[in-house]
């Protein structure tokens, strides 16, 4: 999730843009592994990691969210005044 926040720095997103591209393409990946773990190579042996990191990728995502929305409100009180 850090790279894709980077990323959206890199662009020169704004602040709750970054972290909203940085919480989908996080989940989204955790999501395709277990897809393609479990269905195009028909193996569950290979879907544990996958579902370990989806875990830990929901979770990341649930503690970036608390702490994002206090910053992106304080941010956003810089940016207007």
């Amino acid at each position: 999730m850090a790279i894709e926040f980077w990323f959206g720095q890199l662009f020169n997103l704004k602040f709750p843009q970054r972290i909203c591209i940085a919480i989908e393409v996080g989940i989204q990946n955790a999501t395709l592994a277990i897809a393609i773990a479990a269905g195009l190579l028909n193996n569950p042996d290979m879907a544990v990691p996958d579902a370990v990191y989806s875990l830990f990728a929901y979770a990341t995502a649930i503690l970036a969210i608390f702490y994002d929305r206090r910053t992106a409100q304080r941010i956003y009180q810089e940016e207007i005044s």
